[in-house]
């Protein structure tokens, strides 16, 4: 996988071109994909969003959202995890990283599925309190496989889910 910021997918100049529901979703995945890569490859991994998100996709599976609260989707926290967190920037990797929110195959890459296990980390507080105390045992029992993916390929998220484990104890205790 190739790292940011010595892309070979950076592109010069943005362009306008990406699906407006895309600007209107997650502008600030909208900006990365423009900055990053060239038209188009930031298009497919467009298409590859819009598709998550028809999909849905953009369902959360521990909690509800509130009714007119703004927030980014999931396929658009887990690309940007990637992106701007983990520092990986291959594009067939971001592209299976954005569809996996729509069914979370357990054959896709184990990077992919550390994506979205440290964004349903990063969100278990906002489950249920009746199913919150669960939640966080079976996270934090997930912990241990995902920080050795880290790890090996994603070096940038290590301290980041040593500190969730911490406090996920903390909670449990």
């Amino acid at each position: 996988m190739k790292k940011n910021p010595t892309s070979s997918f950076n592109s010069p100049t943005p362009f306008k071109s990406l699906s407006p529901k895309l600007e209107l979703s997650s502008p600030k995945l909208k900006g990365t994909l423009e900055r990053l890569y060239p038209k188009n490859t930031a298009l497919m991994l467009a298409d590859a969003y819009m598709k998550a998100m028809s999909s849905g996709g953009a369902i959360e599976i521990d909690f509800t959202r509130e009714e007119g609260v703004s927030f980014n989707p999931l396929p658009a926290r887990v690309a940007l995890i990637q992106l701007n967190e983990a520092k990986l920037d291959d594009p067939e990797t971001l592209k299976t990283n954005i569809l996996h929110s729509i069914d979370r195959p357990k054959s896709d890459p184990s990077i992919v599925r550390l994506f979205h296990w440290f964004d349903r980390a990063r969100h278990a507080h906002l489950a249920d309190k009746s199913k919150r105390g669960e939640l966080m045992e079976k996270l934090l029992t997930e912990s241990e496989e995902h920080l050795a993916e880290a790890l090996k390929s994603a070096s940038s998220l290590v301290g980041k889910i040593e500190l969730w484990q911490t406090r996920a104890q903390r909670f449990i205790l």
